[in-house]
């Protein structure tokens, strides 16, 4: 016997306090075909399905290029922490201990120093 997991969400509407449960999650790749009349070509898409109460279903088209980096380093971009960390870079002395300690920093530096 499995345990069941749900997940509450809180509903996009004015009712405080309600709640949605999540039913079901699938993800994985899918065969869509074209949508034109004359074209019987497909193409496999990423794809994620929520399924909530009362039969809904949500299916998130999911693009492969999108790791968890590259959305982390988006929202850092949005809120102004790269910026922030390049004016830091960019403000450093060569001397600085954190670029003799580590090449990371050193690489991150150096490609700061090069851009300016």
């Amino acid at each position: 016997r499995k345990d069941i997991v749900m997940y509450a969400t809180p509903v996009d509407s004015a009712d405080c306090g309600a709640v949605r449960y999540i039913q079901n999650f699938a993800a994985g790749l899918a065969q869509v075909k074209s949508w034109q009349e004359d074209d019987d070509s497909s193409s496999m898409k990423y794809a994620a399905m929520i399924g909530w109460s009362g039969g809904k279903i949500d299916v998130y088209e999911l693009n492969a290029e999108e790791t968890r980096e590259n959305l982390l380093l988006d929202k850092l971009a949005e809120r102004g922490t790269l910026s922030n960390f390049v004016k830091m870079l960019m403000n450093m002395e060569k001397s600085h201990n954190l670029l003799e300690s580590s090449t990371l920093w050193k690489q991150a530096w150096d490609e700061c120093t090069k851009a300016n």
